[in-house]
């Protein structure tokens, strides 16, 4: 394809996911590679905002080319000058930036703003900034690669790879429970139940066929059940909720039609005046993506009653939790920040999302059959005659994302001092009939 398309064939190679090993090394010396470059490990341990050696080619083999250092986002400009000032005659500081901004991997994230800081010290500074296929006219004539200690060597990665994901295994644990949450009342062919077990589809119909109907349904109230993954939620703007948590995601089902359901995300986000400090999915990084932390998924807990809750402790002790409660025409909803940290939390703003994928006579890309006051969030049928219906005691602001599509009336909460707990209190119903609910009559 390069030939008959005249383009030239590669000479340069970043090893994916900066793992390396004799293998690799062979098929690149075979092809005609010329240079190739490798992460800080093993030298430096993934993650350590710590330097890697610099490009010395009288002691690495220009195809495992060493990263002096790895861009992560606690980077800033002092830290980058004295990686850049590390340069020696005859040997190269190697960087590694991986996407600027990187919204899909935050943990690697460079701010735009940082990175136009540290091109403009490399220019007045003078620095000469080469890429990997310039390298050769730096070298000797007489050229010769030594005898790289890693020609042999085998780096996997910052750890092995799980075959399964953490939602995969919790699932696998109450696989009857969530066949039948999956299968039953969302619906899911056998392909999306693989893809949320990661079992093979044949493999987990077989393995399905003498399951029972574990979830029984309570007349006296609406049936609200935790999301399954393995279907994303949204219908559009996929890019900005990657990797969806399914832990914040419960499905409240339509009093006039059992197969059909709005998707709770709650809590979808949760700022502070220290920035971003919970976030249901991977999209812009928060405050722990920065100090290379994570939030791991928590499956809800369902009691006898039929209230399902959550929470989630943040690495600095702040606590959050969420309870939803349904009833026979609504859903309550309280969402709760436990301050056990050192620091007093003000501006406290939580983003709680509707989404309407699995709800058809609301799934238009629109916000024209959407109300957004100060009192109600709502969205209206195609018919007319049937709305959602959201609020919340405090309020920061309503809108929708007609890509989602969603609603949002999203609420804020009081200050809260350190040791303090502050909730605030929501809720979820339905109206149907030729009238609008009261409060969206003219």
């Amino acid at each position: 394809m390069l030939q008959r398309n005249e383009v030239p064939n590669p000479v340069t190679f970043a090893y994916p996911g900066n793992k390396f090993g004799p293998e690799a090394f062979k098929v690149l010396s075979e092809n005609g590679y010329r240079f190739a470059r490798r992460g800080m490990q093993p030298e430096v341990a993934y993650g350590k905002r710590q330097m890697g050696p610099l490009y010395d080619p009288q002691v690495h083999h220009p195809l495992l080319i060493p990263t002096t250092a790895d861009a992560y986002p606690v980077w800033d400009l002092g830290y980058f000058k004295s990686v850049v000032d590390r340069a020696e005659p005859g040997k190269f500081v190697v960087l590694q930036f991986h996407g600027v901004p990187d919204i899909a991997h935050p943990w690697v994230h460079s701010d735009p703003d940082k990175f136009k800081q540290f091109m403009q010290y490399l220019k007045e500074e003078e620095f000469t900034v080469i890429g990997l296929n310039q390298i050769e006219s730096y070298l000797p004539d007489d050229y010769e690669p030594p005898e790289d200690p890693y020609i042999d060597f085998r780096f996997t990665g910052k750890m092995e790879i799980r075959s399964l994901t953490p939602e995969q295994l919790a699932t696998r644990d109450q696989l009857e429970y969530w066949v039948d949450n999956m299968r039953r009342f969302h619906r899911f062919t056998w392909d999306e139940i693989a893809e949320a077990t990661g079992y093979p589809s044949s493999k987990i119909e077989r393995l399905s066929a003498n399951f029972s109907e574990v979830i029984q349904k309570d007349r006296d109230r609406l049936t609200v059940l935790p999301y399954p993954g393995g279907r994303h939620p949204r219908i559009g703007f996929l890019e900005g909720m990657i990797d969806p948590m399914r832990g914040t995601k419960l499905s409240v089902f339509l009093p006039w039609d059992e197969f059909q359901y709005a998707i709770l995300d709650l809590p979808e986000a949760i700022f502070c005046q220290n920035g971003l400090v919970f976030l249901g999915h991977t999209h812009v990084p928060t405050m722990w993506d920065y100090q290379l932390a994570s939030i791991e998924n928590r499956d809800w807990v369902i009691s006898d009653d039929g209230t399902l809750r959550n929470s989630w402790t943040l690495p600095n002790g702040i606590e959050i939790s969420a309870l939803v409660t349904p009833l026979r025409d609504s859903v309550d909803m309280e969402l709760t920040v436990k301050n056990d940290s050192d620091e007093d939390m003000e501006f406290i703003n939580g983003q709680v999302c509707i989404m309407l994928k699995g709800a058809e006579e609301f799934d238009e890309l629109t916000n024209e059959n959407k109300t957004l006051t100060d009192s109600v969030a709502a969205a209206r049928s195609e018919g007319g005659n049937r709305w959602i219906l959201t609020q919340w005691d405090q309020l920061r602001r309503t809108w929708g994302n007609p890509r989602c599509p969603c609603l949002h009336f999203d609420p804020i909460l009081d200050p809260c001092k350190a040791g303090e707990t502050v909730t605030v209190k929501g809720r979820i119903w339905f109206h149907e009939g030729d009238n609008p609910p009261i409060g969206l009559k003219d």
